[in-house]
C-alpha cells in the first residue's frame, strides 16, 4: 500500500492528465554509477496506472547503469498498451541477470533511441598464442580492453546453455567463427595472469584445430557465469501485438539478443543493430542468435538493421514442427510439437500442412476447421492438439509432419539490411537490397521448419562468411524419420525467385519446383 501510494502521489504531483513522463522525476540519475533500475521501475509503475497514450523519456545522452535484481525485466511492460520509451540516444548498462524490456500480451508500443550494453560484458577478447591439440587447450592474450574472465568451466546451472567461446579468422568478406566448446579456463601457469595470458582447455567436442593458428586467430572467452544464461533475451517480444523499434542498439548480449513469439499486427525493427560496440576492439555482439523469430502471425519488417558478432545465427526465423500422434479420419488428427519450446499457435482458419516424411512429399494443404489443446496464452510445452479440417488429406500415418503455415511468419521482409553472420530461413520471406556476407540457408526439418515456399530474393549481394567456406545460399530439405534421412522424392520447395542479385559462392537448389533465377 505505501509503494502504490507513494506512485499516486508522485504521478499526483506531475499532472493527472499528462501523457509525458520524464524519467528524471523518478529519480533517475543517468550517471552511469548509480542504479537507476529501481527508479525506472517506478516510473513504469506510475505508467502502468493511467491510461492513454503514454511516452517515458530519458535524459539526451546520459548512462543508466541497471544492477541486478529479483525480476528478470528492467523494463516488464506485460498487457500494457499505447506506451513510448524514448531513450534519448542515451545508454543503458546492465548487469549479467537484467534484461532489457519484455512485451507480453502488449499492444502499441514504440522503443525509441536507445543503445543496450552489459556491464561487466559477457565476454573476453584475445589473441590465440599457442595451442596443444594433445592435450586440448588454448593460450590466450586477453586484449588490453577487457578483464581477465572468472577462472573454472560451466556452472551447471539449470539456466546456463550450451557453454563455448568463439574462434575468429578473417574471411573474404567478414570474419569467419567457429564454436570452441569450453571445459575450463585457468593460468596457463602461475603467475600468468598479470601477463594477461589464460589457458582454454576444450572439451572433447571441439575438433577443429586446423583453424587455429597461433598469433593469428582470435577468440572470445565466455564470462562465468553471466554468458549462455537463459532462457530470457535481452528483448522479449511475445503474444504482442503492433510494436515497433526505431534506432536501437545491442552491443551485448549474455544469450540471445531479441526474441519474438506468436504475435500479431505488425512487428517492425528499423535502424536496429545488433554489432560489437563501434568503436572499440570488441568481435561479438550476442552469444547466440541476433534475432529469435518462431510463429509469428505478424507482419514483420527489417529496414536498414546491421547484424554482425553474433556467436549463432544472425536470423533464425522459423516455426516448430508437429509429429502426426493419430489419424481419427481423413479430416482429423491428433499432432504434438516436436521440440517443447515456443509453443507454436494454431486457430481456426489456419493453413495446415501435411508432409509423408518416408515418402518425400507433402499430401495436402487445407484450413483448420477447429482446434482443442491450444489456447493463444499458458499452453503448456508440446501440447496434444486435436485439429479437425475443413477437407480431407488421404494418405495420412504416423510417418507425417505437420505444421501450420499461416502462423510461419508468412508475411517477412528484409530490407536494406547489413548481415555478417549466419542466417537460417524456414519461413515466406522477401530480402530486398540487402548484403548478407554469410550462409543463407533456406531449409526445414522435423524440429525447425516449415519447408519454406514464396521465396524473393531481389537487389541484393549474397557473399561466402560464416556458415559454409563454399555455399553462399542454399535451398534443401532435411526431414528425418527415427533419425534416418528421408530426402524429399518430390521437389517441396516451392516458388523461389531470385532477381537482380549478386551472389559469390554456391547456390545450391534441392528439393524445388518453380525457381526463377535472372
Amino acid at each position: 500500500m505505501g509503494k502504490l501510494l507513494f506512485i499516486y502521489i508522485l504521478f499526483s504531483s506531475i499532472s493527472v492528465s499528462a501523457t509525458t513522463f520524464y524519467a528524471k522525476d523518478f529519480g533517475v540519475k543517468g550517471d552511469g554509477i548509480t542504479d537507476d533500475g529501481p527508479a525506472i521501475r517506478r516510473a513504469i509503475e506510475a505508467i502502468s496506472i493511467t491510461s492513454g497514450e503514454r511516452t517515458l523519456i530519458f535524459e539526451k545522452g546520459e548512462t543508466y547503469y541497471i544492477k541486478n535484481f529479483n525480476e528478470a525485466y528492467l523494463f516488464n511492460l506485460k498487457a500494457l498498451s499505447d506506451i513510448t520509451i524514448d531513450g534519448g540516444n542515451s545508454f543503458f548498462l546492465l548487469e549479467g541477470n537484467v534484461r532489457f524490456i519484455s512485451l507480453e500480451l502488449s499492444r502499441n508500443i514504440i522503443v525509441n533511441n536507445l543503445s543496450i550494453d552489459y556491464k561487466p560484458l559477457p565476454f573476453a577478447d584475445g589473441l590465440v598464442i599457442a595451442k596443444n591439440q594433445a592435450e586440448g587447450f588454448v593460450d590466450v592474450k586477453i586484449s588490453d580492453e577487457f578483464e581477465i574472465p572468472p577462472y573454472g568451466g560451466p556452472t551447471h546451472e539449470p539456466n546456463e546453455q550450451a557453454y563455448f567461446g568463439m574462434l575468429w579468422n578473417d574471411g573474404p568478406y567478414s570474419l569467419l567463427g567457429t564454436h570452441y566448446w569450453v571445459q575450463d579456463i585457468r593460468e596457463s601457469q602461475p603467475g600468468s595472469s598479470a601477463q594477461r595470458i589464460v589457458r582454454v582447455a576444450s572439451t572433447p567436442d571441439f575438433t577443429e584445430w586446423n583453424v587455429i593458428t597461433t598469433n593469428v586467430t582470435k577468440i572470445s572467452i565466455p564470462v562465468r557465469g553471466i554468458a549462455h544464461m537463459g532462457p530470457d533475451e535481452v528483448v522479449r517480444i511475445v503474444e504482442s501485438e503492433n510494436v515497433y523499434f526505431n534506432n536501437v542498439n545491442v552491443w551485448s548480449a549474455p544469450w540471445f539478443a531479441i526474441g519474438l513469439a506468436r504475435n500479431k499486427g505488425e512487428v517492425t525493427f528499423k535502424h536496429v543493430n545488433i554489432q560489437p560496440k563501434p568503436g572499440t576492439g570488441r568481435l561479438t555482439s550476442s552469444w547466440r542468435d541476433g534475432f529469435h523469430v518462431s510463429s509469428n502471425y505478424a507482419k514483420l519488417l527489417w529496414e536498414d538493421c546491421h547484424i554482425e558478432g553474433t556467436n549463432d545465427d544472425a536470423f533464425n526465423i522459423q516455426s516448430f514442427t508437429s509429429t502426426l500422434l493419430e489419424v481419427k479420419s481423413d479430416n482429423e488428427i491428433t499432432i504434438r510439437q516436436n521440440y517443447p519450446l515456443s509453443i507454436v499457435p494454431y486457430n481456426p482458419g489456419d493453413v495446415i500442412v501435411v508432409y509423408d516424411v518416408v515418402n518425400g512429399k507433402i499430401l495436402g494443404k487445407t484450413k483448420a476447421a477447429s482446434i482443442s489443446g491450444f489456447a493463444q496464452t499458458g499452453t503448456v510445452p508440446a501440447p496434444e492438439i486435436t485439429l479437425v479440417m475443413d477437407k480431407p488429406i488421404s494418405g495420412m500415418s504416423r510417418d507425417c509432419q505437420v505444421w501450420n503455415e499461416s502462423s510461419a511468419n508468412p508475411n517477412t521482409t528484409l530490407r536494406r539490411c547489413q548481415i555478417f553472420s549466419s542466417c537460417r530461413f524456414q519461413s515466406s520471406l522477401i530480402i530486398d537490397d540487402c548484403d548478407i556476407k554469410a550462409l543463407s540457408w533456406f531449409y526445414g526439418d522435423n524440429i525447425e521448419g516449415p519447408i519454406p515456399s514464396n521465396i524473393l530474393i531481389k537487389n541484393s549481394r549474397l557473399f561466402l562468411g560464416r556458415g559454409n567456406a563454399a555455399i553462399a545460399v542454399a535451398f534443401s530439405s532435411n526431414m528425418t524419420k527415427d533419425g534416418v534421412p528421408y530426402p524429399s522424392k518430390e521437389q517441396v520447395i516451392s516458388n523461389i525467385i531470385l532477381q537482380n542479385d549478386v551472389i559469390d559462392g554456391e547456390l545450391r537448389i534441392e528439393h524445388a519446383n518453380n525457381y526463377l533465377i535472372n
